[in-house]
């Protein structure tokens, strides 16, 4: 899944990087450009999807479908990791929205500066979705998910006491350790309900970022009612709500069902 997570999570990252230098160059109706690539890749995915098709898994046999049938549905602890996703989000696109206001506004950086600071959280997001998804895999999914969410309030924290070059590294910091484990929640969030792995998917990917579009105008509002300084402050009270989240879920999803 880290594998499959790290593409997607590039791809965010090109977007500001690829973007900035259109819209300097051409003014906003640059980033119609940036449909170019998007024509590219829909051909060539057009051209592979024969042999795409190719790869579908084959149907489980009788002994698989009824361990999957007996194999218990864990809403509740499904429902606890999703309040962590959550949390998760709604700092990562917190973030996202207004770091590069922050820049421009109170660090006087220049907008490409701004750009580059904006770039740097997906990018080593896309680092730390492969780091994290072996040490899930070392040291257990639950483990990794509260070691995060620790490290995150004082990561935020540290980024609005510094300049903008060393909030740079901050920032990539906060990008691996949210970014890294949206594929550690897929897995997680399928091992608790293993018979509807696809609704477990859905939602702790899609849902992030829905609630990350959710989460931005609010944000919005507390920046202009109390500034952007402020707004960055009441994101490191977050994290400790999803680190609460995090130490509640069990230790192995799989121990909590019965044998087949």
């Amino acid at each position: 899944m880290s594998f499959f997570s790290v593409g997607g999570n590039a791809g965010f990252a090109l977007g500001p990087v690829l973007a900035t230098p259109l819209v300097l160059l051409f003014g906003l109706p640059g980033t119609l450009l940036l449909a170019l690539p998007a024509l590219l890749m829909g051909l060539v995915l057009f051209h592979e999807l024969p042999r795409l098709l190719s790869f579908r898994p084959e149907a489980p046999g009788s002994e698989g479908r009824e361990r999957e049938a007996t194999a218990p549905d864990l809403w509740w602890p499904f429902a606890r990791m999703v309040g962590v996703v959550t949390v998760r989000s709604f700092v990562y696109f917190g973030l996202v929205t207004f770091v590069a206001s922050y820049y421009i506004r109170e660090l006087g950086t220049s907008p490409g500066l701004a750009n580059a600071a904006l770039a740097v959280m997906p990018f080593a997001g896309a680092v730390g979705t492969l780091a994290l998804g072996v040490m899930a895999d070392r040291f257990g999914r639950r483990a990794v998910l509260a070691a995060t969410m620790l490290f995150l309030a004082p990561l935020v924290y540290a980024f609005t006491l510094t300049g903008p070059l060393l909030g740079m590294v901050f920032l990539a910091l906060i990008g691996a350790v949210t970014i890294g484990t949206f594929g550690v929640t897929t897995v997680l969030g399928q091992e608790y309900l293993p018979g509807r792995i696809g609704v477990a998917a859905g939602i702790t990917m899609g849902l992030s970022i829905g609630l990350g579009g959710v989460g931005a105008p609010i944000f919005g509002a507390f920046a202009d009612a109390y500034g952007l300084p402020a707004m960055m402050l009441a994101l490191v009270a977050l994290p400790p709500v999803g680190l609460a989240f995090a130490l509640t879920l069990p230790r192995n999803a799989r121990e909590r069902r019965p044998a087949a």
